[in-house]
């Protein structure tokens, strides 16, 4: 008789990975077999996240970490507010389990700093990643500032730090980011600090810097140390108050660094935005990418010849419907340079954001090479050319159109590809489809001289470019 113990270890294990935490704990009650394959997954003892300071929350972690048997695993403790069983309980816990975890995510009341600082204290051999934000009224930063011997002066395999809200030590170098390669860096947006130059001694070696903040200032020349740890890096991201990051970008040599991102929320202005190009040379390739459909996209300048790249992290809010008259319009200074169009190899666009972007691309109409990137998730059906908002962006000189799919294989009909093309390229001989399947032939052949297929994606996503340049911390999930 065939029973449910038939079914492979192997399978199960693998059908419990689809399963949520409370999901598995559900599974685990079947049966005693499922039970032990249930408490031995990853899901119940190496992915663990606390957010409450309850007997229950933290009898349930203290499982769970047992359960790890010396095993890395990953902590996310994310509680606010106090209470009694966070220094009780919840911190001496954690302190004995320190020798095991790979990735740790600590976000605190500021209440709790000494106690924090003693987690700190001990020494994490097999840790990776390290993110640490207190919390504190209107973010006021707690006055004690980190241990500089966190972690026993031990390096270990740390490689990814992430600060939030938190003070360094002075004038004290902190053995135990010698090695970190990766550093996000984010204070209050109503403070106001001075270029932290001393990122660069307790990171020496650094190669990708996130910062984030509020006013910056620069009260004299960069130092040697400063310069050396700039000429190192191959991603800097800057998210700072506008007139902050002109001058950022004003101070701080940015052509050697491969990768730039600048935040650009409320615009930058005509000078600014060049210099951040500086490095690059034409012809550019240009992509527009959905990061969120609802609030913002990425402005990609790549330098074919060198790979750089300047990213410009656009809010969706800048860019209202030019016919609503608005005058709250604060569009990336690129779009209003006829000149800058013409040094274009290619131009790229997510279709999510189509509609509202398109009216801005009014000098872009000579370029030789569109891309059409399909960025949406879920459902295929969803999966559409632009419509309307197509009539508004005719280019006469596209010779190429690439239809590509950033996620799933998409679906199209030859004589919506026809159509489309008709009105948005209707001098274009070439078509390339990568990741995409068209539903006929006769149409599409009469219509293009070539056709090519790939299953291989060519726009460049946010995940690529995160992926190629290891932009961001790894998750802790």
């Amino acid at each position: 008789m065939v029973t449910i113990r038939n079914i492979p270890t192997e399978l199960l294990t693998h059908s419990f990975s689809f399963l949520s935490f409370w999901e598995l704990l559900v599974a685990a009650r079947v049966c005693q077999y499922w039970r032990d394959l249930g408490i031995d997954h990853p899901t119940f003892w190496k992915y663990i996240k606390i957010s409450r300071a309850t007997s229950g929350s933290i009898a349930c972690l203290t499982a769970r970490l047992g359960q790890s048997g010396g095993r890395p695993f990953v902590l996310d403790v994310e509680i606010e507010g106090m209470h009694p069983l966070i220094p009780a309980k919840l911190i001496p816990l954690i302190c004995c389990m320190m020798d095991c975890v790979q990735k740790l995510s600590i976000r605190l009341e500021s209440w709790y700093l000494t106690e924090l600082w003693r987690v700190l204290n001990n020494a994490a051999p097999l840790l990776e990643v390290l993110h640490l934000q207190l919390y504190s009224p209107d973010r006021i930063l707690p006055r004690i500032p980190l241990n500089a011997w966190i972690f026993k002066n031990m390096p270990g395999r740390l490689r990814y730090v992430s600060i939030c809200d938190v003070m360094f030590p002075s004038n004290s170098a902190i053995p135990a980011f010698a090695s970190a390669r990766y550093l996000t860096f984010e204070q209050p947006k109503n403070s106001t600090q001075r270029f932290p130059t001393y990122l660069f001694e307790y990171f020496p070696s650094m190669v990708g810097l996130w910062l984030d903040g509020g006013v910056m200032t620069f009260n004299q020349p960069l130092g040697e140390v400063d310069l050396a740890g700039l000429a190192k890096l191959i991603v800097l991201d800057i998210n700072l108050h506008r007139d902050s990051t002109a001058e950022f970008i004003r101070r701080v040599p940015l052509s050697g660094i491969p990768y730039v991102l600048v935040g650009a929320t409320t615009g930058l202005d005509f000078d600014a935005t060049y210099d951040v190009l500086e490095p690059l040379r034409s012809p550019f390739n240009m992509s527009l990418i959905t990061i969120n459909p609802s609030s913002e996209f990425w402005l990609v300048i790549e330098d074919p010849r060198s790979g750089y790249r300047r990213i410009f992290a656009e809010y969706l809010g800048n860019y209202p419907d030019p016919k609503s008259q608005a005058e709250d319009s604060v569009a990336n200074a690129l779009f209003d340079n006829e000149d800058f169009s013409d040094q274009l190899a290619s131009l790229g666009i997510s279709v999510t954001n189509w509609d509202q972007l398109v009216p801005y691309l009014g000098y872009f109409t000579t370029i030789k090479e569109l891309i059409v990137e399909f960025d949406q998730r879920g459902d295929p059906a969803g999966d559409v050319l632009p419509g309307t908002a197509a009539r508004l962006f005719t280019c006469t000189s596209v010779s190429k159109l690439v239809l590509d799919a950033r996620y799933h294989i998409v679906w199209l009909s030859e004589d919506d590809v026809v159509d489309f093309a008709d009105r948005v390229a209707p001098m274009c001989s070439e078509l390339e489809l990568r990741r995409v399947m068209v539903d006929g032939r006769q149409r599409l052949n009469r219509r293009f001289s070539k056709i090519s297929q790939s299953d291989e994606r060519l726009a460049p996503s946010a995940e690529d470019i995160i992926r190629r340049f290891e932009k961001k911390s790894p998750r802790i999930t």
